[in-house]
């Protein structure tokens, strides 16, 4: 007599397929580690691939970069004593920094690092700090140190000087003021003109770069903003629904 059928049964149907030899192995190894039958294990991973493959999310670029993670990951916890990502505090650090620098990173279309009028920019600010530098070192020769930056930034809580500027150069103009020999002091005065106004062209040169890089930042800060709001969204449905919300969507 045959075996009545289940509930669950009567929806399923028998399918045959080929395999090549290592898929039917790899199967094969995976239902003898958990130990269920081989059409157990084949139908389970099949359901995992549709629920992947098909899940809406999911095109060609996002399976590659998936894949590149997965395999980033492996890497990582073959350096880590085999520890898993979710393992340890050392073990999700390593894989926090995969998606911060490694493949999903190296994704982002558009990189401010990689546009023309930035990388232009900043070539401006980087010729003007190299001929200040230039300069810094033949005046330095005058036995005067001076910084490659003229304001530097100070805080102290206890002072309240949060965002200040200490101006170096009136400092370091006394000091060349103080020079007793006269031709010295004047080449040293006029070197420091020299740095003084590159100070200026300097400034003027790291706000073209803001400019050109604040449309990137600007982009980065609305897709932030835009999984910040989507959380809000799942924490306000949470509280509807009487759930406890991860305290990280509150906060």
């Amino acid at each position: 007599m045959a075996r009545p059928k289940l509930p669950d049964d009567e929806k399923r149907q028998l399918h045959s397929f080929r395999l090549d030899p290592a898929d039917r192995k790899a199967v094969q190894e995976v239902a003898e580690k958990e130990g269920i039958s081989f059409p157990a294990a084949a139908e389970k991973y099949l359901k995992a691939g549709l629920a992947l493959y098909l899940h809406p999310a999911m095109d060609e670029p996002t399976e590659r970069v998936f894949v590149a993670i997965l395999d980033e990951l492996y890497a990582l916890q073959q350096r880590n004593n085999n520890h898993r990502w979710w393992k340890t505090a050392k073990a999700w650090a390593a894989a926090n920094a995969v998606f911060k620098t490694g493949p999903f990173a190296r994704l982002n279309p558009d990189k401010w690092n990689d546009d023309d009028t930035v990388n232009e920019a900043w070539r401006v600010v980087s010729e003007i700090q190299e001929s200040k530098k230039s300069t810094i070192s033949v005046l330095h020769r005058l036995g005067v140190t001076v910084s490659q930056d003229g304001k530097l930034k100070r805080g102290n809580a206890l002072l309240g000087m949060f965002g200040h500027s200490l101006d170096m150069r009136k400092s370091e103009r006394a000091a060349i003021d103080k020079i007793e020999n006269e031709q010295d002091k004047n080449a040293a005065m006029a070197l420091f003109g020299v740095i003084e106004r590159l100070d200026a062209e300097e400034a003027n040169a790291l706000e073209e770069w803001r400019k050109a890089i604040r449309p990137f930042l600007q982009a980065e800060f609305e897709g932030e903003q835009l999984y910040k709001d989507y959380r809000r969204e799942v924490v306000k449905a949470q509280i509807a629904r009487g759930e406890l919300p991860h305290y990280e969507d509150i906060l």
